[in-house]
């Protein structure tokens, strides 16, 4: 597998992450060149596609190979190989699983994300990796919604199957892997000058985030 090079270089681009408010209006982003989403947003279910359309041209994608072997996770595959999504992933414990469409697959640079993961000192969200590497080709326009940092509830009724959800609210994303304050520090200082954002992430960056529950062990 290879990583495809100057996809997004002078394109506009709508990046859309799992966080349930995208469901609270409807987004019209056909005249996007590329509307890319994260991990497990296919298959989306109809609401999702009411309120953001039926695209996914790019899933950028960082899951375990477990997580891929499961059955609710084959449907997702089955899905992406019907829709010729094209796959950029960092994982590279699932590259025999997806070595049937390996056409359509591209490694995010390695370089980039181990930089990444020394400027925020933890691992990034793929979001955030998604970012990183959708500006470094300077596209036109970045477009961010259904991003959050993980304040409210974590993701939408059907991402994930609903895997981790509770845990993830109650925590605010905190876990031994990933931190979120200094994501956000990190967006708020090199990605949010360079980028639109939703109302709901607009008023995240004015206010800042809220401290996670101390009650609940990650």
């Amino acid at each position: 597998m290879k990583r495809f090079e100057r996809r997004f270089t002078g394109k506009s681009v709508a990046l859309v992450g799992p966080a349930p408010h995208i469901l609270d209006r409807v987004q019209d982003l056909s005249g996007f060149d590329y509307v890319v989403r994260t991990n497990t947003a296919i298959a989306m279910p109809p609401e999702v596609v009411a309120a953001t359309g039926p695209r996914c041209d790019v899933l950028y994608l960082a899951v375990f190979k477990g997580w891929m072997r499961k059955a609710s996770a084959m449907a997702r595959v089955q899905e992406f190989r019907v829709k010729n999504t094209q796959l950029w992933h960092s994982t590279p414990q699932i590259h025999d699983v997806l070595m049937p469409w390996k056409d359509r697959v591209s490694i995010i640079d390695s370089d980039m994300e181990r930089w990444l993961t020394a400027q925020v000192g933890c691992d990034p969200n793929v979001g955030l990796i998604a970012m990183v590497d959708i500006l470094h080709e300077r596209p036109s326009r970045l477009y961010l919604t259904g991003f959050t940092f993980f304040q409210g509830v974590s993701h939408y009724p059907g991402y994930r199957n609903g895997v981790f959800s509770e845990s993830l609210t109650k925590t605010k994303g905190e876990t031994p892997l990933h931190r979120q304050q200094p994501q956000f520090d990190f967006f708020l200082e090199h990605i949010r000058p360079l980028v639109e954002v939703d109302d709901t992430l607009n008023q995240i960056c004015e206010h800042g985030l809220s401290e996670p529950s101390r009650s609940c062990q990650c």
